[in-house]
């Protein structure tokens, strides 16, 4: 029987066949999701940190660190509970985070990673001015917009320690 008492109808926001029409589930299979307002974060989705996350006054979670959302922080609803990979304190506990301190993982714009090493395949100009000579490496911050990425690179040619926001085809991966 297609409708049987025991399966709610779901409407997905989003279906891996890229339907539009409702699906019949147990209602096992499926999880709550988070409120809007974790910008569009998943239970279960897959981020990393987007930054070095700082625990008791020292470094509890690195950059680039692996983790999956395994819900909300009871102390502070504001906050998304994180089972991170690997935790440099040593600690193996969920870690609570805001929004901004995690980041998909990617692939972003020309198929690079968040915290992946990369290298100028050419000199990065503003202007007439070097910011970054070809060969100059860095890492992958964050996404800048759906075409651009930012990058901390290792060295500027102009002495500055900003990041930069390039195309995929300024950048390639180092390793």
């Amino acid at each position: 029987e297609p409708f049987a008492e025991d399966r709610i109808t779901v409407k997905f926001d989003k279906r891996m066949d890229a339907s539009d029409f409702c699906v019949n589930v147990l209602p096992a299979e499926i999880l709550p999701q988070l409120p809007g307002s974790f910008g569009g974060f998943r239970m279960m989705q897959v981020v990393v940190a987007a930054a070095d996350l700082e625990i008791s006054g020292g470094v509890g979670v690195y950059f680039g660190t692996r983790g999956r959302i395994v819900g909300v922080s009871e102390a502070d609803p504001a906050r998304l509970l994180i089972k991170f990979d690997s935790r440099a304190d040593g600690h193996d506990s969920r870690v609570a985070v805001l929004s901004h301190e995690v980041v998909d993982p990617g692939p972003h714009a020309g198929g690079f990673r968040i915290a992946q090493r990369v290298r100028a395949r050419h000199d990065l100009m503003q202007e007439q001015r070097v910011l970054v000579e070809k060969g100059g490496g860095g890492v992958v911050l964050r996404p800048y917009n759906r075409l651009r990425l930012t990058v901390k690179f290792d060295a500027r040619a102009d002495g500055s320690d900003l990041p930069v926001n390039v195309v995929p085809t300024e950048i390639e991966a180092a390793e």
